[in-house]
C-alpha cells in the first residue's frame, strides 16, 4: 500500500472500526497526518492546526483500532493512549497547573513507545477474529488487476 491509497483508505473508513489495517496503511496515514499538521502550523498558525487535529482525529482513531485488530488485540487498548493524549492536549491549550506536565509527557512517551512496538509488529497471517488478512485481500486485488 502506498501513501495515496493508505490516506484514501483511512479517510474513507473514518467511522469504520471493523476489520484490519496493515502496517503500511497505518504508518503511511500517520506520516500524512504529521506532514499535514506541520504544514498547517507553519502556514496558518496554531489555531487552524487545532482544527485540523480534531478533523483527522476520527480517521486516526479508526485506523489505530483497525491496526490493533490486525495484531489480534482489541481496539479498546488505544484508550490509555487517548486519555493521556487528551490530558496533554488540554494542559497545552489551557495550562491549569493541576497536572504535573513533565510527568504527563513522560507517561505519554512511555505509552507511545509501547504502541510503536505493537504497531510495527507484523499482523496475523490469515484471518483472525477481526477479519481477513488485509495483505491477502490486497494481493488478491493486485492479481485480479493484471
Amino acid at each position: 500500500m502506498n501513501l495515496i491509497s493508505a490516506v484514501q483508505s483511512s479517510l474513507l473508513q473514518y467511522v469504520g472500526i471493523h476489520g484490519r489495517a496493515c502496517r503500511s496503511e497505518y504508518w503511511w496515514f500517520i506520516l500524512f497526518t504529521w506532514i499535514l499538521i506541520g504544514f498547517v502550523r507553519l502556514v496558518f498558525g496554531e489555531g487552524v492546526e487545532l482544527i485540523v487535529i480534531f478533523v483527522i482525529l476520527f480517521p486516526k482513531i479508526s485506523v489505530s483500532i483497525r491496526r490493533s485488530h490486525d495484531i489480534n488485540i482489541s481496539g479498546w487498548w488505544i484508550l490509555p493512549y487517548l486519555i493521556i493524549y487528551f490530558l496533554v492536549l488540554a494542559e497545552t491549550l489551557v495550562p491549569t497547573g493541576t497536572y504535573s506536565f513533565p510527568h504527563l509527557i513522560f507517561v505519554y512517551m512511555a505509552i507511545g513507545a509501547v504502541y510503536i512496538y505493537l504497531y510495527t509488529k507484523k499482523g496475523d497471517v490469515g484471518g483472525n477474529r477481526y477479519g481477513a488478512d488485509p495483505l491477502a485481500v490486497e494481493a488478491d486485488v493486485d492479481v485480479s488487476q493484471t
